[in-house]
């Protein structure tokens, strides 16, 4: 199956909610956007990745992968005012890339809602591979990719979400 407007509405609500966190809250420049959809089997990854799932009147599986540089920019100003000794910074930042996803798609949700459905987020997965399969024919499939001056985040859309095996996505279990 191929996209064809049936994420549109998670696309947009996504792409806004995105700029408005990375430009508004933390005050990054946004110098290039990019929307697609790709005809691939794997898609290679950033070297931090977050998967979330959907569920609801809205069913996708949502992934946010980013550069280490970005990552590392989006933790300096998520910690600037923080003391942070003797913590283990690598879960730190992992910790701060979820909560981005976790900030983002909950504002989603008000998107996508109605009075006989509610729209549920599962937990962020932290992944730790370089590329996912794509998980079915069947699946619907969108991209949003965002340039900074850090590098770069994209961001996966793939539904629904009920057909996709995560474990066999990203090749390994969890």
């Amino acid at each position: 199956m191929t996209w064809d407007g049936k994420l549109q509405a998670e696309v947009s609500a996504v792409r806004m909610h995105t700029e408005n966190y990375l430009r508004g809250n933390l005050g990054l420049a946004l110098r290039e956007y990019r929307s697609s959809v790709q005809n691939t089997s794997a898609f290679p990854l950033r070297a931090l990745t977050t998967l979330i799932g959907m569920g609801g009147a809205t069913s996708v599986l949502v992934c946010f992968t980013v550069d280490k540089s970005l990552a590392d920019e989006l933790f300096r100003i998520e910690t600037q005012d923080l003391d942070l000794a003797g913590l283990d910074r690598d879960e730190l930042m992992r910790s701060t890339l979820s909560e981005l996803a976790n900030l983002v798609l909950g504002h989603c949700t008000a998107h996508f809602g109605n009075r006989e459905q509610m729209v549920s987020l599962t937990a962020p997965i932290i992944i730790e591979v370089d590329h996912l399969n794509y998980p079915s024919h069947q699946s619907l499939f969108a991209q949003l990719a965002y340039e900074t001056d850090y590098g770069v985040m994209e961001i996966l859309l793939f539904g629904p979400r009920e057909e996709i095996d995560v474990v066999s996505m990203c090749g390994k279990a969890l």
